[in-house]
């Protein structure tokens, strides 16, 4: 009898390990609140697990935070003006993002001051490309970059201002070893620095700006906007770069050593000596701009014509400026920031700095290659408020109907070679010519796998 207990028993386990175990239940993101459910910021940190969510009130937190490798949605319940994190004697960056992430990493909402150090003041990114969105990060100090450094890594800063930091290099912004932060709907004001009052990168790195503000910063040496050093380049679209100076040369950009600037639908104007310098083995490329006194090296379609700033510090333009209707929508790149928050990164980025409709029914002129024209945007990072907005527009829509289809691909194939007039939709990469690249856009488009495209003109 024992011998058949212990026979049932054995089949009993048997039975056991052959029935599959359920599944555990997925993690599910949570939602951590400061100081609701801890009093500190870093200790909200330090509980979240990758996808959670940290919602901070309204107050002034005293202290340095570092993000660890944590992917997590760090963000203020009220805005920035209401929540700051204040690293004011505390020896460091306030905020510090290195454990590799990427845009799955939000940090929303905040003010960011009083930091310090070597690396960037406010936020110090490092191998990482998180999203930085609507913040304020104002009055820090660091060698490399008062405001932001960003190490080999891609951020996004979204609707961001940037001002009253101090650093060596790159008073607001510096980018080094590779790095290739993309700012969309900043406004860089009134920063300081050695070399690059604005932004300074180094060692191939790449810097896109995309309608942004670069007013009144300063450079005791050279590049009041910017300075691009050791094969780095500076991409900007519809952006405003006025009344920065450098105390010995180059108000505006300065390229060195291999360094470039692609340029297009911008304004640079009342900087302080030259607008544009490139020097040893460097080259930038203008399109569709406004520059003081002129542009004489690669582009088309530029002037010197005055802008019409409200004021030096009001830098929105008035109803008679020569920039309204002035610029080119190919050269307005895909919103791979998603600055609307729709999802849809292929689409032309919709707003302005002030983020106010970019695309609007105004300002159309007649193209070449048979399409219906050209839908022109101002120049600069504010588009003067007139007309029913439109959109999206799309790469590879050269009617702009909103679809790509075959009256697309007839435009391409109509206007195939060497552009006829300025205002060439067909031609979405604007190198002057329809050729095979732009052919491919549209068929991308087509099949509706529409590639995001950030300006390389």
């Amino acid at each position: 009898m024992a011998r058949v207990n212990r026979i049932v028993s054995l089949l009993g386990v048997l039975a056991c390990l052959a029935t599959p175990l359920a599944p555990a239940a997925p993690a599910m993101a949570g939602t951590i609140s400061v100081p609701g459910d801890v009093g500190t910021i870093q200790q909200a940190i330090d509980l979240a697990l990758d996808g959670d969510e940290i919602v901070v009130g309204p107050g002034i937190y005293a202290e340095r935070i570092d993000l660890g490798d944590k992917s997590i949605y760090l963000r203020s319940s009220e805005g920035a003006s209401l929540t700051t994190i204040d690293g004011t004697g505390l020896g460091g960056s306030v905020v510090r993002v290195a454990g590799g992430q990427d845009a799955a990493c939000v940090v929303e909402g905040f003010t960011v001051r009083g930091g310090s150090g070597s690396g960037g003041g406010g936020f110090d990114i490092d191998g990482s490309s998180p999203v930085i969105r609507g913040c304020l990060i104002v009055a820090n100090a660091g060698a490399e970059g008062g405001g932001v450094r960003v190490r080999d890594g891609g951020p996004a800063l979204v609707d961001c201002t940037l001002s009253a930091n101090n650093g060596a290099d790159g008073g607001a912004v510096h980018a080094r070893e590779s790095a290739t932060p993309l700012l969309t709907g900043c406004q860089i004001v009134q920063n300081g620095a050695t070399d690059g009052g604005g932004v300074f990168a180094i060692g191939q790195s790449d810097v896109t700006l995309v309608n942004c503000v670069l007013r009144g910063n300063v450079a005791q040496s050279t590049g009041g906007a910017m300075y691009c050093f050791g094969s780095s380049n500076a991409t900007l679209a519809n952006c405003t770069v006025a009344f920065n100076t450098a105390n010995t040369q180059v108000g505006g950009l300065f390229n060195f050593s291999d360094s470039n600037a692609l340029i297009g639908n911008s304004i640079l104007w009342g900087n302080g000596g030259n607008q544009i310098v490139d020097a040893a083995l460097s080259a930038s490329r203008v399109l569709f701009s406004t520059i003081e006194s002129g542009w004489s090296g690669s582009g088309y379609a530029n002037d010197d014509a005055d802008p019409l700033f409200i004021s030096t510090n009001d830098l929105h333009l008035q109803s008679g400026s020569p920039c309204v209707d002035a610029g080119n929508d190919v050269l307005v790149p895909s919103d791979t920031a998603d600055v609307d928050q729709n999802g849809d990164v292929v689409e032309r980025t919709p707003l302005d700095v002030d983020r106010l409709p970019r695309f609007r029914a105004t300002g159309v002129r007649a193209g070449d290659g048979g399409s219906e024209g050209c839908g022109v945007v101002d120049k600069g990072a504010f588009e003067l408020a007139s007309g029913d907005p439109i959109g999206p527009l799309i790469p590879g829509d050269t009617t702009g109907d909103g679809v790509v289809d075959v009256e697309d691909l007839v435009d391409v194939i109509v206007a195939w070679g060497a552009c006829k007039d300025t205002c060439c939709p067909e031609d979405f990469d604007a190198s002057g010519i329809v050729d095979l690249g732009d052919l491919v856009v549209v068929i991308m488009g087509w099949s509706g796998k529409g590639i995001p495209r950030r300006p390389r003109w």
